[in-house]
C-alpha cells in the first residue's frame, strides 16, 4: 500500500516492481499513489487479474507493462481515461521456457528501449489463445485501446499453442520478428519446368518469377507487418465469445487491423463468423495472408456488408477446400479500386475469388497469379442479380 497520495504525507518514490519468475504469485494488488512508477513486471508469475483502475491505484506515468509467460491471467482493469503514458506493452498468455526474460531490465529483444522519436505512440505485443482476452485490451464501456494514445503499433498473435510446443512442425513465427509467408510454395514450384522464352504467349509479360519458382512470398516488400497487424495461428476459436462486451472488441479489431496473416488452423472453415461481420469489417486492411488451412470453405463471409475499401494485397495457398476467397462483391460505395495484387496458389477446390457486383472496379489490379487451382471455373464472376438488369 503506497498511501493516500495526494492529500497524504506519503508518496512512493518506487519507479520500477518486478515480480517476474514468482511463479506461484496469484494475488497482486497495487493500492493507493505511485506517481514514479515507470515499470511493472508480472512475467513467469500465475497472477489471474491486474487491477489498474484509478479507485484502487493511481500510476498516471507507467510507461512499461510486462506480462509475460503469464498463461493464468484473465483479466486487465484499466484507469477510465486510459494510460496515455504507456510506451512499451507486453502480453503473453501462451507460457512455455522462451517467455522467461533475461535478467537485464532493458533487455532489447523485448523493445522496452524505445527511441525518442516513438515515445509518444505505444508499442504492443500481445499473445493469446482466447478471444475473449481481446476485451482486456479495450477501455470499459469504450472503443479505445487501454492506452489511449493516438498512435499505436501493435502486433496481436492469437493462438492456442503453447511456444514449446511444435505442433505440426510448422510454426517459424516469432512475435515482432519478419515471418517467411510459404516456403512450401515454393519448393512446390520449383519443379515446375522453366517457361521457354519462345512459348510466351505475351511477350511484354516478365515470366521470370514463374520460371525460377519465385512464389513464396518471402521477398515480397508488401508482406511486413504493418502499424496495427494481426496473426491467427494454430486451432483459435470464436465460439468462446458470446458476451456483448466480447464480440464488440473482436469487432473492434476487425474495424482497426491493417494487416492478417492466418496460417495452420485445421479447424477454422471462415475466418470470422458472419455473425460477427458489420459494415465496418475490415475498412482499414490493406494487406492479407492466409494459408495452411485445410478446412477453410469460406475465407471471408461478406453477405451484404461494406467490406475492404483499404486492401491492396491478397495472398492465399495450400486452402485445399475453400470454394472461394470472398463469398459475396464488396457492397462499398462506391468501391475505390485499391486491389493491385491478389496471388493464389495450390487451392485446389477454388471455383471464384470474387463475385463483381454494380459498384465494383478493379482499376488498379496489377497482379493476378493463380497457380495449381484446378476447379477454378471463373475468377470474377458477376453476381446474378447484375445479369438481370
Amino acid at each position: 500500500d503506497a498511501g493516500e497520495g495526494k492529500h497524504g504525507n506519503k508518496k512512493a518514490k518506487i519507479s520500477r516492481i518486478s515480480m517476474a519468475g514468482c511463479a506461484r504469485l496469484v494475488n497482486f494488488r497495487l493500492r493507493g499513489s505511485l506517481p514514479n512508477i515507470e515499470e511493472l513486471d508480472l512475467s513467469n508469475t500465475s497472477v489471474k487479474t491486474l487491477n489498474l483502475k484509478d479507485e484502487v491505484v493511481q500510476v498516471p506515468f507507467l510507461q512499461r507493462l510486462i506480462l509475460l509467460g503469464c498463461e493464468q491471467i484473465r483479466a486487465l482493469l484499466w484507469p477510465k481515461a486510459g494510460m496515455p503514458k504507456l510506451v512499451v506493452l507486453r502480453i503473453d498468455t501462451r507460457g512455455g521456457k522462451e517467455e522467461a526474460r533475461s535478467n537485464s531490465p532493458h533487455d532489447a529483444d523485448y523493445s522496452l528501449v524505445v527511441s525518442k522519436e516513438h515515445e509518444e505512440m505505444c508499442h504492443a505485443r500481445v499473445a493469446v489463445t482466447d478471444l475473449r482476452f481481446l476485451q482486456s485490451l479495450l477501455l470499459a464501456g469504450s472503443n479505445k485501446f487501454c492506452w489511449n494514445t493516438a498512435r499505436f503499433n501493435l502486433s496481436l498473435y492469437l493462438s492456442s499453442a503453447g511456444k514449446d510446443d511444435d505442433g505440426q512442425n510448422n510454426r517459424k513465427e516469432k512475435m515482432g520478428r519478419p515471418y517467411n509467408t510459404g516456403p512450401s510454395v515454393a519448393s512446390h514450384l520449383n519443379k515446375f519446368p522453366p517457361i521457354l522464352k519462345s512459348h510466351k504467349i505475351y511477350g511484354d509479360i516478365n515470366t521470370t518469377d514463374e520460371a525460377t519458382g519465385n512464389h513464396d512470398g518471402s521477398s515480397a516488400q508488401q508482406f511486413q507487418p504493418l502499424d496495427f497487424h494481426v496473426e491467427i495461428g494454430e486451432e483459435i476459436g470464436s465460439a468462446t465469445v458470446v458476451t456483448e462486451q466480447g464480440i464488440r472488441a473482436v469487432r473492434f479489431v476487425l474495424n482497426k487491423v491493417n494487416s492478417l496473416h492466418v496460417h495452420d488452423s485445421f479447424s477454422m472453415n471462415t475466418i470470422i463468423p458472419g455473425s460477427m461481420v458489420t459494415r465496418e469489417s475490415w475498412s482499414d486492411l490493406k494487406w492479407c495472408s492466409i494459408e495452411r488451412c485445410p478446412d477453410l470453405n469460406t475465407v471471408f463471409t461478406t453477405d451484404d456488408v461494406f467490406c475492404f475499401p483499404e486492401l491492396e494485397t491478397f495472398w492465399g495457398a495450400h486452402l485445399s477446400t475453400a470454394r472461394c476467397i470472398w463469398s459475396k462483391g464488396w457492397m462499398s460505395l462506391p468501391y475505390s479500386g485499391k486491389l493491385r495484387a491478389i496471388d493464389l496458389h495450390l487451392c485446389p477446390r477454388l471455383t471464384f475469388v470474387l463475385p463483381l457486383s454494380w459498384s465494383q472496379t478493379l482499376s488498379s489490379l496489377e497482379t493476378l497469379r493463380i497457380i495449381c487451382c484446378g476447379d477454378l471455373t471463373r475468377v470474377f464472376p458477376v453476381e446474378a442479380e447484375f445479369l438481370k438488369e
